[in-house]
C-alpha cells in the first residue's frame, strides 16, 4: 500500500480556526485550518472503540470548510478517499475540491447530478462531468467514498463502500480526452473556500460529517481502496480523561503480577490519549515496577510485587498531564474492581510454554484445530507455584503427581462467543466442555517442575477464556504435605478462535473456467451468494500457514465441516475479474446490503448480488470484515460465465443506392443496383448489462455473436411501389454480398452491408412508370450463441433510393433507295405510364456495348461474301463481318451510348438495281429486351428495304409505268 501524500483524521477534540490545526498525520506538513466553525465529535464514529476511527469533523452546510493552502496541485494519477455521513443529499456539496477559480480544477462532490449521486468533475478534460449513474449515498449513514484518477489510462472511477459504482458515461470507469489541469487557488475539504466568489455560499458547502480524508499520488487498485476503507487506528486524543488499571485480581507473593495501564481520552476509554503520560502509584505504596511509569501510545504494562499474602487496593495518580478523574479498575476475574489478592501458593495458566514466560497469553486459535497442532502450534501448561519460605522465590508447588483440575470456558464479552461451544481439553485425561461457565473435571500430570501440559480444541469460533480451578495439597514450611488443600484458580486472557476460512459460492454457479464454459447469469442479473464458515480439518492446511491450501482453486467445492460463529457482519466482499485477462473489472454489487452471520450460524445466504460485466470472477480473499479483529480468508471457485443481458442495435447509416445507369440519374429495371460507397448501411451492436451499460468484456473469445446470428429475411418486392395491377408490389431480387461484423474490442460490434445488389423484375406487372426505389432491409432479430437477444427489434435499413425505369430497346422498319444510305431507327425507351406508353429515354448515357448484324437478305441485296453490297456503318467491334468498309463519313456512324436516346444506325446502299431487303438485329442487354412477339423477351429487330422510294428531286428524267 503506498503512503498517502496527506491524511486528515480529524481526531482533534476541538478546533479554533488556527493554521495547521487539522493535522496531516503523514508528517508531510500539509495541515489544514478549520474555517468558520468546523467542529469535531466522537459520539457516532465510523468505527467505535479504542482502535477505530475516533473523532470526525462536523460541517454545518452553511460556511464551514477546512482550508488546505499548502497542498500541491494534483495533475498526475491520484486518489481521494473519505468517510462521509451526509445530512442533506442535494445541492453541490463539496467533499474535496481544488476549484477555487473554476479554471482547470476538479472536485468530488455530492448532489450535483441528483440527490444521493456523487460527481467527480475536472474542468480541463472532456467530458468534464462524471456522475454516478444512480443515487449511492444514504442520509445519516457513514459511507466510504473514493475518487480515482488514472492519468495513464485517462480514466476516472468512483468507489462507494469499497466498490466501483456505475457511472453515467457507461461502466465503472470513464475515459476522458484532453489533459488534466489544475486550479491556481487553494484546495479545501467540506466546501468551496471563501475565495471562490459566487460558489462561497451554502449550496457548495457540505452538511454532515467527514472523516479520514486521504490524498494519494497514485491510482489505487480496488483491493487497495478496500484496505483503506477497512483501516483502523488507535484513537488519538489531545486530552487525558482518566487512568485505567486492568488486572486479573490475583497474584503470587513470589513474583510480580502484570497490570495494564491505559491512558483514557474519554469516560468509556473507547479512545486512548496517545501523548506522554507520567503516572505515580499510590497504593500499595511499594512494589510497583517501574514507579513512576512514563509512557506514550496509550498503554503500558507494569509489574506489582507484594511479598505478603493478602489483598491490596490499586490506585495511582497521573502527575503529567494532570487529570481530575479517579482511577478506573477492571478486574477480569470478576472480583472487586481495584482489589488484588496475593497468595503464597497458586496456579498459573500458561498459554504458550515456548515463549519463556511462565504465564503467557493464549494465542489466536483456529476452530477445529488442536492447539498443539499445525499453524501456531503451542502447548498450554498449568503451573503450580508456591513461595519458598527461606528465599521468597517461586518454587514448584507440586511435583511428579497427577491431580484433578476443573476446566471451564468463559465468555469475556457475551456477544463475542457462543455459550454452547464444544471445547475439548486433553491432558492426562480429557473432557469436553459444552456450556460456558460449566466445568468438567480432568486429570493433570505434573512433572518435577510443577507443570502439567494440556491442549484444547474449540469446535466453534468466538472469543473465549479458559479457567482452571484446583485444590492444591498444602505443605508445611519444610515442604511436607499437611493433608490440607488450598483452593486456587487462574483465568486466561480472552483469546480469539477464528474460522479457518469462509467458503462462498453462488447458487447455481456453472463454474466456467474459460469462454467455452456454460453461462451462469447475465450481467446485472441478481443471484445469491452463500457463505459457510469452515473448521480446520486434517489435510486442509498441510503447509501450516493457517490458511486453507485450496482457497485459490478455480474449481473449489464445498468441503463441509463448518464452525459456528457469533454474530458477524462480513460486509460486502469484492471480486476480481479472472477472465478475460486484462478486461474491465466490473463491479460486484450487493443490492441486499451487507451479508451477516447470525448467532450460532454456520452459514448465510445473501441475495440481490449482481455483477456488472461479462466474464468470470472470483471473490477476493481479503475482502471480509475482520472476525473479532482477526483476518479470515474468503475462498470461492470461479463464478460465471456472465453474459450480456441484451444487445442494443443502433443504425448509424441507412446507406444509399447508386444508379446503375452511370451518370444518367436513373436505373433500369433488370439491372443490378448496388450501394453508393462509402455510404453503406451500417449499425453498431452493443452488448449491455441489465442497467443498459455496455459490457466492455464482450469481445474476443467472450464475444459469442456470429454473423449468422443476425437474422435478415430476404425481400422480393419494393417497399411501396405497386405493379401494373395496382395490387401486387413490383418484384425484385436481392443478391447478398459480403456483410461484415467487426469486434471493436470494447463490447460493441460494427455491422454493415456491402456488395449487395438489388435487381428489379421485368414482368408485365412490373411495367410501371418511373418510381423511386424503396428498399426495406429488416434486421428481424439478433441472437448470439448463448441465446442473448437484441432489444427493440426488428429495425430496418432504408437506403436512399434511386429512380427506376422500365426500359426497352426499340427498332423500326426502314425503306429507302438502293442508291442512298438507309437509316434504321434504333432508340432506347422507357415506360412513361399508361397515358404515354414508351418514350425515348434521352437521359440514357450508359447503354453501350451493343452489337448489330444483318440476316435474311431478299432480292439483289447481298450481306456477305465477295459480292456483298450492303453493310452497317459501324466498326467491326459493333457490326463484326457486317461492318462497312468505308467509315469515313462520321455522320453515318453508329453511336453508343445514344444521343437523345438514338444510336444512329445506318446501312450502306446496295447500289443501282440492287433492290430487296435484309433483316437487322441488335443484341442488347437483358434489361432492354422486350416481348416483341410471342411470350419471350427478345432483342429488337427490323426489316430494311431498298428500292422502294423514288430518287431525290432534281432528277433530269423520270418515267412512271402503270
Amino acid at each position: 500500500m503506498p503512503d498517502p501524500l496527506a491524511r486528515y483524521l480529524f481526531d482533534e477534540p476541538s478546533l479554533d480556526d488556527t493554521a495547521n490545526e487539522v493535522s496531516d498525520e503523514t508528517g508531510n506538513g500539509y495541515g489544514g485550518m478549520a474555517v468558520n466553525g468546523v467542529t469535531t465529535s466522537a459520539t457516532d464514529p465510523v468505527i467505535p472503540g479504542g482502535t477505530g476511527t475516533h473523532y470526525y469533523g462536523t460541517f454545518d452546510g452553511s460556511d464551514d470548510y477546512v482550508a488546505l493552502p499548502g497542498l500541491p496541485n494534483l495533475t498526475d494519477s491520484f486518489t481521494i478517499t473519505a468517510w462521509i455521513k451526509a445530512d442533506d443529499l442535494g445541492n453541490d456539496q463539496r467533499i474535496f475540491a481544488d476549484d477555487q477559480t473554476n479554471n482547470g480544477g476538479f472536485a468530488l462532490s455530492l448532489g450535483d447530478g441528483g440527490n444521493g449521486k456523487l460527481r467527480f468533475f475536472s474542468r480541463s478534460v472532456n467530458p468534464i462531468i462524471v456522475d454516478t449513474q444512480n443515487p449511492v449515498i444514504s442520509a445519516g449513514t457513514w459511507h466510504h467514498v473514493a475518487a480515482v484518477h488514472d492519468v495513464t489510462a485517462k480514466t476516472r472511477t468512483i468507489y462507494v463502500d469499497g466498490v466501483a459504482v456505475m457511472l453515467n458515461t457507461g461502466g465503472t470507469s470513464s475515459v476522458y480526452t484532453g489533459t488534466w489541469g489544475s486550479d491556481p487557488g487553494a484546495a479545501s475539504i467540506g466546501g468551496e473556500n471563501n475565495a471562490a466568489g459566487g460558489e462561497a455560499v451554502p449550496r457548495w458547502r457540505f452538511k454532515g460529517s467527514l472523516d479520514e480524508v486521504r490524498v494519494y499520488t497514485e491510482a489505487l487498485s480496488p483491493s487497495q481502496i478496500q484496505a483503506v476503507r477497512d483501516e483502523i487506528h488507535p484513537c488519538v486524543a489531545t486530552g487525558l480523561d482518566h487512568i485505567r488499571l486492568e488486572h486479573d485480581g490475583q497474584g503470587l507473593t513470589c513474583m510480580g503480577e502484570a497490570v495494564t495501564v491505559s491512558a483514557c481520552a474519554d469516560a468509556t476509554c473507547s479512545n486512548l490519549y496517545m501523548g506522554q503520560v507520567t503516572l505515580d502509584f499510590s497504593s500499595p505504596a511499594g512494589g510497583w515496577n517501574p514507579d513512576p511509569v512514563t509512557f506514550t501510545g496509550g498503554t503500558s504494562s507494569v509489574s506489582l510485587s507484594h511479598t505478603t499474602a493478602g489483598s491490596v487496593v490499586l490506585d495511582a495518580t497521573a502527575s503529567s498531564p494532570v487529570t481530575a478523574s479517579s482511577v478506573e479498575c477492571i478486574n477480569s476475574s470478576g472480583g472487586n474492581a481495584c482489589e488484588m489478592i496475593f497468595a503464597e501458593t497458586g496456579i498459573l495458566l500458561d498459554g504458550d510454554d515456548g515463549d519463556g514466560s511462565p504465564e503467557s497469553a493464549v494465542p489466536t486459535q483456529i476452530a477445529g484445530k488442536p492447539s498443539q497442532t499445525g499453524y501456531g502450534a503451542t502447548t498450554q501448561r498449568v503451573r503450580v507455584v508456591r513461595t519458598d519460605n527461606a528465599t521468597g522465590a517461586c518454587v514448584p508447588g507440586v511435583g511428579n503427581q497427577t491431580l484433578d483440575a476443573m476446566f471451564s470456558y468463559l465468555l469475556p464479552v457475551a456477544a463475542e462467543g457462543l455459550n454452547d461451544d464444544s471445547l475439548s481439553v486433553v491432558a492426562a485425561s480429557s473432557a469436553t466442555l459444552t456450556a460456558a461457565g460449566s466445568g468438567q473435571m480432568l486429570q493433570l500430570a505434573f512433572d518435577g517442575n510443577g507443570t502439567a501440559p494440556f491442549s484444547f480444541t474449540s469446535q466453534d469460533a468466538g472469543r473465549y477464556q479458559l479457567r482452571v480451578e484446583m485444590a492444591i495439597p498444602a505443605v508445611d514450611p519444610d515442604g511436607v504435605p499437611t493433608g490440607a488443600t488450598i483452593a486456587v484458580s487462574d483465568t486466561s486472557n480472552g483469546f480469539v478462535v477464528r474460522p479457518l476460512a469462509v467458503y462462498a459460492d453462488a447458487t447455481g454457479n456453472t463454474r466456467a473456467q474459460d469462454a467455452d464454459g456454460n453461462p451462469f447469469k447475465s450481467a446485472g442479473e441478481a443471484f445469491t451468494l452463500g457463505y459457510k464458515s469452515l473448521r480446520w480439518a486434517s489435510g486442509r492446511d498441510n503447509d501450516n500457514d493457517g490458511l486453507w491450501d485450496s482457497c485459490a482453486s478455480s474449481t473449489l467445492t464445498d468441503p463441509g465441516l463448518y464452525a459456528r460463529v457469533p454474530a458477524w457482519n462480513i460486509g460486502q466482499p469484492g471480486a476480481d475479474l479472472q477472465q478475460p485477462v486484462g478486461g474491465n473489472p466490473g463491479s460486484l454489487v450487493h443490492g441486499g446490503g451487507d451479508a451477516a452471520f447470525t448467532v450460532a450460524a454456520t452459514g448465510v445466504d445473501k441475495g440481490g448480488v449482481s455483477y456488472s460485466e461479462v466474464g468470470i470472477i472470483q471473490l477476493q480473499q481479503n475482502s471480509l470484515n475482520p472476525f473479532l479483529g482477526e483476518g479470515v480468508p474468503l475462498c470461492s471457485p470461479y463464478i460465471g460465465r456472465f453474459i450480456p443481458a441484451d444487445f442494443s442495435f443502433a443504425i448509424t447509416d441507412h446507406g444509399a443506392l447508386l444508379n446503375s445507369c452511370t451518370g444518367s440519374g436513373f436505373s433500369y429495371a433488370g439491372t443490378p443496383i448496388g450501394y453508393a460507397a462509402p455510404q453503406l448501411p451500417a449499425a453498431i451492436i452493443t452488448a449491455r448489462n441489465s442497467s443498459g451499460v455496455t459490457t466492455q468484456n464482450y469481445t474476443g473469445a467472450y464475444n459469442k455473436l456470429p454473423l449468422s446470428g443476425i437474422n435478415m429475411p430476404n425481400i422480393t418486392s419494393d417497399g411501396t411501389q405497386l405493379g401494373a395491377d395496382g395490387v401486387t408490389k413490383v418484384g425484385l431480387n436481392w443478391s447478398i454480398g459480403m456483410p461484415g461484423l467487426i469486434d471493436n474490442g470494447n463490447g460493441t460490434l460494427d455491422f454493415g452491408l456491402s456488395g449487395d445488389t438489388f435487381t428489379y423484375d421485368r414482368t408485365a406487372n412490373d411495367r410501371v412508370a418511373p418510381f423511386t426505389s424503396d428498399l426495406v432491409l429488416s434486421v428481424q432479430s439478433i441472437t448470439d450463441d448463448d441465446g442473448v437477444t437484441a432489444a427493440g427489434m426488428p429495425q430496418s435499413f432504408t437506403p436512399t433510393g434511386v429512380e427506376v425505369r422500365y426500359g426497352r430497346m426499340a427498332m423500326q422498319n426502314a425503306q429507302g433507295s438502293e442508291l442512298l444510305p438507309l437509316h434504321v431507327p434504333l432508340q432506347v425507351e422507357y415506360y412513361a405510364g399508361s397515358a404515354n406508353g414508351f418514350v425515348a429515354n434521352g437521359a440514357d448515357l450508359c447503354t453501350a456495348g451493343l452489337t448489330a448484324g444483318l440476316k435474311s437478305p431478299v432480292g439483289q441485296v447481298v450481306i456477305a461474301g465477295g459480292s456483298r453490297n450492303t453493310a452497317i456503318y459501324a466498326p467491326a467491334a459493333v457490326a463484326g463481318a457486317y461492318a462497312a468498309d468505308d467509315l469515313s463519313d462520321s455522320s453515318l456512324l453508329f453511336v453508343q451510348p445514344p444521343v437523345a436516346g438514338e444510336f444512329n444506325l445506318n446501312l450502306q446502299p446496295p447500289g443501282q438495281g440492287n433492290t430487296g431487303s435484309a433483316g437487322v438485329e441488335v443484341v442488347v442487354p437483358s434489361w432492354l429486351k422486350y416481348i416483341w412477339s410471342g411470350s419471350a423477351m427478345d432483342n429488337p429487330s427490323a426489316k430494311a428495304t431498298f428500292g422502294v422510294f423514288s430518287r431525290p428531286s432534281g432528277l433530269i428524267y423520270q418515267r412512271e409505268v402503270y
